[in-house]
């Protein structure tokens, strides 16, 4: 099979919803095959009469030739009058992060920030990239999924990402790049062999190959295999989800889930953590789901320390949470409740305070509620009640363990007075005609936020 324009063409029929196809253009040779192909078909005006065509070109700063690529990307659209945005952006490693990987994120975290949702974003990823990936996931332990390889379409925030050069080798894209007497740039980078993916395309499947040449067209059905399974556990999972979840998505019953084999169980969290963007959802974090949270043995307030975020069980609940060691509690602070009856506490939501006769909180005309939170070791008497623990108080009102110590406590005079949203002690309990004020704390909304975003 040869590469052709008018064979990109038939790749592009479910894209006519776009208004503008914006070419991810790196100068190399594959996204200048993309570019020149489109504009062949732009001015021969076989693309839908509603397209526009853009490019955009991302400067990594990573290489002491990136401007002149850059240079070489704005020659090259003003000489096929395509419009181009340039962006340079600066790569931050992770912890634990590859170069490639960060360098891509910043690549993608770019694009969703200057291109619509009028736009189709055009990448050139080709077969052999295809086939790289799909190696390089092997020897990650990928599932199903992994192994389903690069996907032809995806969300990329607001923006699709569209690649139409999937089916075709690099080596078709050279042929017709050569053909047409295209020029394109080559990154010394690509030969350096410390890179995982350049050892996969320069060294093992050059191997490959000469064992067997036609492997390319066998690890398509593998990747197809590996689509269709995947998407057979997702909807698996999504009816089992369907069960186990009611009005808060990230909130899951145990109950249903803990008749499930351990390998349901885990496609139920996958589906969950990946519906919540949760990153790196993979298989040891599964696991260790399974292992540590679900069995009925577990502690009933266990809890899953991931990278931003938490999973806490309570009550036979898993309930998904933001990284609560990252949001600290406000300063102990004073309140003039009658002045300033509503006061808020940043991370930890708010306090309110409304008039009441006959309940509620007294204060005396001098006192001055201070705000604290445990230390351990707090009792209180609520009225016609024994003193208990308020550790005891706190389990009795079924306050999940995350919020117990993120609960404001009320002092008079360094005495606990009130527990907003629980009760007030007897000794500064409004009674009678007594003027009061109802207390009432505004929770925190703890959950991740991704889902939400």
């Amino acid at each position: 099979m040869t590469f052709s324009p008018d064979k990109l063409l038939q790749g592009l029929s479910d894209l006519k919803e776009s208004g503008n196809y914006c070419v991810a253009l790196s100068g190399g040779l594959d996204s200048v095959v993309l570019l020149h192909s489109l504009v062949h078909l732009r001015d021969a005006e076989k693309l839908p009469i509603t397209q526009n065509l853009s490019a955009i070109h991302i400067n990594h700063q990573l290489n002491a030739g990136a401007d002149n690529w850059q240079k070489f990307c704005e020659e090259l659209c003003e000489r096929w009058d395509v419009p181009l945005l340039t962006e340079k952006v600066e790569v931050r490693l992770g912890s634990g992060e590859g170069l490639e990987n960060a360098a891509r994120q910043a690549r993608y975290t770019a694009f969703e920030a200057l291109l619509t949702s009028n736009d189709a974003l055009l990448m050139a990823h080709h077969l052999d990239d295809q086939m790289e990936t799909l190696l390089l996931r092997l020897m990650r332990g990928s599932g199903p999924g992994g192994l389903a390889g690069i996907p032809t379409r995806r969300k990329l925030g607001k923006i699709q990402m569209y690649r139409p050069l999937l089916t075709f080798s690099r080596e078709q894209l050279k042929r017709y790049a050569t053909q047409t007497q295209l020029q394109w740039q080559e990154d010394d980078s690509n030969q350096n062999l410390d890179f995982d993916r350049n050892f996969c395309r320069h060294e093992l499947l050059p191997l490959i190959q000469n064992r067997w040449p036609s492997y390319r067209e066998s690890w398509d059905k593998t990747l197809q295999l590996a689509g269709e399974a995947d998407s057979l556990l997702t909807e698996l999972a999504r009816a089992d989800l369907e069960t186990a979840i009611g009005r808060d998505a990230l909130v899951i019953d145990l109950t249903t889930v803990l008749d499930l084999s351990p390998p349901r169980q885990r496609n139920v969290f996958r589906l969950w953590l990946l519906e919540a963007s949760i990153p790196n959802c993979g298989w040891n974090l599964l696991q260790k789901l399974t292992t540590e949270l679900i069995p009925a043995a577990a502690d009933a307030t266990a809890v899953f320390q991931g990278e931003g975020f938490q999973i806490r069980r309570f009550r036979n609940q898993l309930y998904l949470l933001q990284d609560l060691a990252s949001l600290e509690l406000p300063r102990q602070t004073d309140w003039d409740a009658r002045r300033a009856p509503c006061l808020e506490l940043g991370v930890n939501g708010a306090l309110s305070a409304t008039g009441s006769t006959g309940f509620g909180l007294k204060l005396k005309e001098d006192d001055v509620l201070a705000v604290h939170y445990r230390k351990g070791g707090e009792h209180c008497q609520f009225s016609g009640r024994p003193t208990k623990s308020l550790k005891k108080l706190m389990q009795e009102q079924n306050l999940p363990p995350w919020l117990r110590d993120r609960q404001p406590l009320l002092y008079i005079n360094q005495t606990l007075a009130c527990v907003p949203g629980i009760g007030v002690c007897e000794e500064f309990e409004a009674t009678g005609a007594q003027a009061g004020l109802l207390i009432t704390w505004q929770q925190p909304d703890l959950r991740y936020k991704e889902l939400n975003a």
